[in-house]
């Protein structure tokens, strides 16, 4: 089934008007979803918080013992 001369110049219109606030859309879309699981999650920086005061406390102890320490315990997790 063809479209009419309208239906092509309101999907044309369309297809302008997708590319010129896609980039926004995803942007604020992004920007609330991590606002969102940020929000959820508010425990999230307690472990690194919590290692930071630990290296920061054997620091006045051992700057080895904090250097290892940070070594240890400053391992890459992968993304869940």
């Amino acid at each position: 089934m063809s479209m009419t001369p309208q239906e092509a110049e309101y999907e044309e219109f369309m297809d302008r008007l997708y590319e010129e606030h896609k980039e926004q859309a995803i942007e604020e879309f992004t920007g609330e979803l991590l606002q969102s699981y940020y929000r959820n999650n508010g425990l999230l920086a307690k472990p690194a918080y919590d290692a930071l005061m630990e290296a920061k406390h054997l620091m006045k102890v051992s700057t080895t013992a904090a250097f290892v320490f940070s070594a240890i315990v400053h391992r890459p997790s992968p993304l869940i």
